[in-house]
């Protein structure tokens, strides 16, 4: 067994290292569309755990999520370009945020029909999915360290998130044909016809001045910044009140990093959020993932039924208010797809949903999956605790 952490530590990193080698394969490409990268760098470790190769655990499993994870957070987030996505326009903001309220209610009403088949601490597990279904896998591992979420809820939560999210970005696509029929129903094509393409589509240009920066200079500043805000927010996070069930350190942390960086991200600072910082990020986040898997036990999976269960309804009852609040408001389908899309898959799978509706937009669709990675954490935490006030109430 590999448990000396320096090995250990070199071990993760090869595994999320063959992980995107494999990704950029084009005969393995298949695959990863269906069950995507962080799913992989979780799955893997947690079958060297089950072999008897890795440690179930290890203070580098903790060290990684208590100081990593906040660090990882900041390089993620600097680089939010909030005055684009103030520019996306009332009627994509209503669709964005619609499917926000959507994935919120879909916790409610599916944990209401199914909790009698649910564990009584199922509601952190809704907290972790809601803040992935509104922002993304960083939202997600955010979640989970500020609600110390056991590896028995979070484990099936993998497999739920990575398989219908790529089904139901499948939905969406085959939705495409339905758009002009739908449009004329709600009567959006007055909005659509008025709108200008090229301005929307311009709406999200990577900051020039980013390239004034020496990439290594731009790397170094980003490393150093990131762990200090780490360093400062978990200083501070310690000396905040804490509440049992509500606050911890942890959740101070999180929220301190989170909303340190976008204010952050207004200012010239950001100039460090280069795409070299950005893909270091992503790297750092996959290797939280990996640890995350290496601890978690795989007879956990033998639980995804029910959490696939609740998955669909809830899925369906974010549809449900979407296209709901989309005939009141005559969105255009495109702009409820791309919506739903930047909800519950993120900034990978939104531009290309976007781009099957209307070519010229899929920058849209980015920019309404980062209005969803600086919401996600904060609507997490909101949706864990609304659903543990209601899972007391239903028991």
């Amino acid at each position: 067994m590999i448990d000396q952490p320096i090995l250990l530590a070199i071990t993760l990193m090869l595994i999320v290292s063959a992980v995107h080698a494999a990704a950029r394969l084009a005969a393995l490409r298949p695959i990863l569309n269906i069950l995507p990268t962080p799913f992989w760098c979780y799955f893997l470790p947690m079958l060297g755990t089950a072999a008897g190769w890795l440690p179930t655990a290890s203070p580098l499993y903790t060290g990684i999520s208590t100081y990593l994870l906040p660090a990882c957070l900041t390089l993620l987030l600097l680089g939010t370009d909030l005055r684009a996505i103030a520019r996306l326009g009332p009627h994509a903001l209503t669709a964005m945020l619609t499917g926000s309220l959507g994935i919120l209610l879909g916790a409610q009403v599916s944990l209401t029909l199914l909790h009698p088949w649910l564990p009584d601490d199922a509601w952190m597990g809704f907290g972790a999915l809601s803040g992935s279904w509104i922002g993304g896998s960083a939202n997600m591992l955010a979640i989970r360290e500020a609600l110390a979420i056991p590896d028995t809820i979070f484990a099936p939560l993998i497999v739920v998130d990575a398989s219908l999210t790529y089904t139901w970005m499948g939905v969406l696509i085959a939705g495409a044909r339905m758009q002009h029929r739908w449009d004329r129903w709600v009567g959006a094509n007055e909005w659509t016809d008025t709108t200008s393409s090229s301005e929307m589509a311009s709406l999200h240009q990577p900051a020039s001045h980013t390239q004034r920066l020496h990439p290594a200079s731009a790397i170094a500043g980003a490393l150093l910044l990131a762990v200090g805000i780490a360093w400062i927010s978990g200083s501070v996070g310690r000396l905040l009140p804490s509440q049992s069930g509500l606050l911890s350190p942890s959740t101070w942390t999180i929220l301190l990093v989170t909303t340190i960086s976008l204010i952050l991200s207004l200012t010239p600072v950001a100039r460090l959020a280069t795409e070299d910082v950005t893909r270091i990020g992503y790297w750092l986040l996959f290797l939280i993932v990996a640890s995350v898997g290496a601890r978690a036990s795989l007879t956990a999976i033998i639980k995804t039924p029910i959490w696939l269960a609740v998955g669909c309804l809830w899925i369906a009852t974010h549809a449900t208010i979407l296209l709901t609040v989309g005939k009141l408001c005559r969105l255009p389908l495109f702009l409820l797809a791309t919506a739903s899309q930047a909800n519950i898959g993120g900034p990978a799978s939104a531009p290309i949903v976007a781009a099957v509706y209307r070519p010229q937009l899929a920058s849209v669709g980015l920019l309404m999956a980062l209005l969803g990675n600086l919401l996600g954490t904060y609507l997490g935490l909101l949706s864990a605790h609304l659903c543990r006030f209601t899972n007391a109430w239903l028991r």
